[in-house]
This record gives structure tokens, sequence and C-alpha cells, in this order.
């Protein structure tokens, strides 16, 4: 697949988008309105910047219902989709309620290759060195969306359990 570069701001979002044939949107919790600081849905996620063919692919909401007071906006984003299939029920239902349409549940994207074929994407990340011993060494990935809370003292244990160095990705989500 072809990509744009790092895109800054809106304008540059706009004047790259023009280079492709349609925009696809996913996944993850792009949806959620409630993870960004604003407590709103970010537009960009929607491709507000553009008005190609746009396609979602397994977007997820991370909550059970939409405020009232947003349908009518999300309804807006949705209706620039020409197909939507949404990663959970829940989605779905969101979908339905906000613009009358029905879409298919899809499987997170993760999911869609073997793990032989993640394998021999996978990159050794820098300054990691390769073990001695030909595996692939290891380490635990903590991933969350906001700060890790009550996981932490899991996270710890299971550090020591291993032995096994943390990489932790997670914060509130920024624009």
């Amino acid at each position: 697949m072809r990509l744009s570069p790092v895109c800054a701001d809106h304008a540059a979002l706009k004047k790259h988008a023009r280079q492709y044939d349609l925009l696809l949107s996913g996944s993850d919790q792009i949806w959620n309105p409630k993870i960004f600081p604003d407590r709103h849905f970010d537009p960009v996620f929607f491709g507000t910047f553009s008005q190609m063919r746009k396609i979602a692919y397994a977007p997820s909401f991370g909550i059970p219902k939409i405020p009232e007071e947003m349908v009518e906006e999300l309804n807006g984003y949705l209706e620039q989709f020409s197909h939507i299939g949404v990663r959970e029920t829940q989605g779905r239902e969101i979908v339905r309620e906000a613009s009358g349409r029905e879409v298919p549940v899809v499987l997170d994207p993760t999911l869609l290759l073997t793990a032989q074929q993640w394998s021999e994407m996978a990159n050794v990340p820098e300054g990691y060195p390769a073990p001695a011993d030909g595996t692939s060494g290891g380490y635990i990935l903590c991933y969350c969306i906001n700060k890790p809370g009550a996981l932490s003292s899991y996270v710890r244990a299971l550090a020591e359990k291993t032995g096994l160095p943390v990489v932790q990705l997670c914060g509130i989500r920024q624009k």
C-alpha cells in the first residue's frame, strides 16, 4: 500500500489526500469520542479533510452508546462512507441507531494474518539485541488507551516473574 507522509494538520491531510483513490479508516477506537481530551469525535478519523470515496474497516466506538447530543453529528460523518464494517456488535448497533444503516461486524485486522505472517514482518526493536540462542527474545507489551492504573501492579509482577522487559504504550490519545 502506498502511504502518505505523516501529516501534522488538516491542511496537510487535505493536500496529500488528492493523490489517492480512496480513504480507508480503521481500526481500534478511532470513533470513540470519550478518549480525546475534548471528549468529542475527531473529524479526521471520519475523513472530513477529503471528498473522496471513504470506506471504514473495523473502527471501534469503544463505548456501548453514543451520547444523545452527538448522534446527529455521528450520522453526518457516517453518511460520507460508501462501506462500513465495524469491529463489535455494539458498534453495529450504534451505526444502526445513528444512521439506520445495517453494517457487518468484521474481524479485527490484527487477526487477518497468521502468526507466521506477523513473524516474517516483525523487526527487532532498535537497541533490543536479538538473543544469542536464535529465539525471538521477548518483552511484555503494555498497550492501554489511558494510563494503566490498576494494571501497573500486574505488569510489574509479570515482569518480575518472567524477567522480561516492559514496553509501555499508554496514555491519553492526542489529536
